[in-house]
């Protein structure tokens, strides 16, 4: 007998700005370090090449500058279901307490995923959207009972009562889209169930009211490609047209019953811009240790930074200064992979029977 499949998925969307260099240059994009030279509180900044440790904190997002084209968000499905709540709750309200632990578990979940992932592809880039695994999980969780439940809640670090938890995971949502002055942010939620199924009210409830994500129908046992197709539209148009197909062919089929996902677009201008005839020639540093020249970009401002024997972090901020991106760079990129990242929350238990999610994420 076929096992019904329930699919989940993250992705998320930047734009760059063309005028952070010129067409005439190249961007090296070899697997290697990056050398950031700081002063007494001034950062010179080159370039990021493909491979560097990149950190994505709560309140601190990656994009670039705005494109002509405006962000429009994902179309609304035809047909949704819903149980009693038919809004989402914009309140934004959270205990203090409740957010911090909300924040702090989700950066070290993100931790222990760069980790596996480093490790399933160590000679390969990673990159890791932690909170649009988080906010993904989090549907899950609101359908999940026994085992799995507590599976998920113990992969995830979370300790507080799920309702307290949801709201505060819609709170801090709330909060990252308030965020939007001078960048344009964008996240979307969206749940598609099979058509006919029957789902808890309970359920539906917390997916409309927490996560702003009622139930888009969808018939994948008679019409997968169909199905499909509307999924990738979705992903298409709510991450800016970045991702054409999320899902390829044969990925859902007629056992699917349920697709959970998350859609981040962030297009965003740096508070500083960098000044294209500020691109000189530079070293830059392969893993095996040998050098090549490449084109960099700097600039000379006061940043917050700090500078250690073992790497140095840098925080750049996007215009507003609402929103920031934090890179670290190793002084030895291997030695610094080489350490162990938590593999498991410190709750977590050997050994479970929790039935496998398909996750996929864009390469």
């Amino acid at each position: 007998m076929n096992t019904p499949r329930i699919v989940t998925t993250s992705h998320a969307a930047m734009r760059a700005d063309p005028r952070f260099h010129d067409g005439s240059q190249t961007v090296r994009c070899s697997s290697s370090q990056t050398r950031l030279e700081a002063g007494e509180g001034c950062a010179r900044l080159p370039v990021m090449p493909r491979r560097f440790l990149f950190v994505v904190l709560i309140g601190g997002l990656v994009g670039c500058h705005q494109g002509p084209e405006p962000h429009r968000g994902p179309p609304e499905p035809p047909e949704v279901v819903y149980g009693s709540v038919k809004e989402r709750d914009r309140s934004g309200k959270a205990h203090g307490a409740d957010f911090t632990a909300v924040v702090a578990a989700q950066n070290a979940f993100a931790l222990r995923l760069l980790g596996a992932l480093r490790d399933a592809a160590a000679d390969r880039n990673v990159a890791v959207g932690g909170y649009s695994v988080n906010q993904v999980l989090g549907m899950l969780y609101a359908g999940a009972r026994g085992a799995t439940a507590e599976d998920l809640k113990r992969a995830l670090g979370w300790d507080l009562p799920p309702e307290r938890l949801h709201a505060t995971m819609n709170a801090l949502d709330l909060e990252l889209l308030s965020r939007g002055d001078d960048v344009t942010l964008a996240v979307a939620n969206r749940v598609w169930g099979q058509k006919g199924a029957s789902l808890l009210p309970t359920f539906l409830d917390v997916l409309t009211r927490h996560y702003g994500a009622p139930l888009a129908v969808a018939d994948f046992a008679t019409a997968p490609e169909e199905a499909r197709a509307t999924i990738n539209g979705w992903v298409h148009r709510a991450t800016g047209n970045k991702i054409a197909e999320l899902f390829p062919a044969g990925t859902i089929d007629t056992n699917t019953r349920l697709v959970l996902a998350n859609a981040m677009y962030l297009d965003a201008p740096w508070k500083y811009k960098l000044d294209p005839a500020a691109t000189r020639k530079a070293p830059f540093t392969r893993l095996d240790g040998s050098k090549v020249e490449v084109d960099m970009m700097h600039y000379d401002e006061f940043l917050p930074s700090v500078v250690t024997a073992d790497w140095q972090v840098v925080e750049l901020p996007y215009r507003g200064d609402e929103l920031a991106m934090v890179v670290i760079v190793p002084t030895d990129l291997r030695a610094f992979e080489a350490r162990p990242l938590p593999r498991s929350s410190p709750s977590s238990s050997a050994g479970s029977n929790t039935p496998a999610s398909i996750c996929r994420s864009p390469s």
